[in-house]
């Protein structure tokens, strides 16, 4: 699973509707549907429940939702953090760590920054 997985669902989750999740982050309908579609296979849960009209999700979906967006909010701030790191930021590299850790990302992520990191 990729964190494209999780953008194209969240998007297609938000608005309810495969046409206005492909105009809002700029992706063909058909790779967003296709995405969903072997995202789902990939966990064995149906998210989506889909017709001609209408598309609404699951209650395994509403769960996947809330999760997914979670994830990509730890990734940016993961990011955000890691970027602010690489300049200095006033801090060290245990208060770095310890922050990290409160955002819920992974210890094994923070180890990775070298103890003589400014």
């Amino acid at each position: 699973m990729e964190l494209r997985h999780l953008r194209y669902f969240t998007a297609v989750a938000e608005n309810l509707n495969f046409s206005e999740a492909s105009r809002r982050i700029h992706v063909a309908q058909p790779a967003i549907s296709q995405t969903i579609l072997d995202l789902e296979e990939e966990i064995g849960v149906r998210l989506l429940v889909r017709d001609r009209r209408t598309v609404r999700l699951t209650a395994a979906g509403e769960i996947f939702r809330r999760e997914a967006l979670e994830t990509l909010r730890r990734n940016e701030a993961a990011v955000r953090l890691t970027k602010r790191a690489s300049v200095g930021g006033g801090r060290t590299t245990s208060h770095r760590i310890l922050r990290l850790r409160r955002l819920g990302v992974p210890t094994s992520f923070g180890a990775g920054i070298p103890p003589a990191f400014p």
